[in-house]
């Protein structure tokens, strides 16, 4: 689940290298902690919330299939 993370943040943002995800699992609930350079966070966000809306939605669904439950923060 990391990786593809990982993958998925390295083709949406410039600054690949100022990028840190912590990856926390705690039994069924998995969170990622996503710190990015603060010109990129607009980029990951999105307009209106939707490119961050649509990781979740996307992770949420790889959660589902594994019984887990996924959280994403950006700091």
């Amino acid at each position: 689940m990391k990786e593809t993370m990982c993958y998925l943040l390295n083709n949406l943002i410039d600054k690949r290298e100022q990028v840190e995800i912590e990856y926390e699992e705690q039994g069924q609930i998995v969170r990622f902690r996503i710190k990015v350079e603060p010109s990129d966070r607009g980029k990951l966000i999105g307009k209106d919330g939707k490119v961050i809306r649509a990781l979740r939605n996307v992770f949420s669904l790889i959660g589902i299939k594994n019984d887990r439950k996924v959280f994403i923060e950006i700091v």
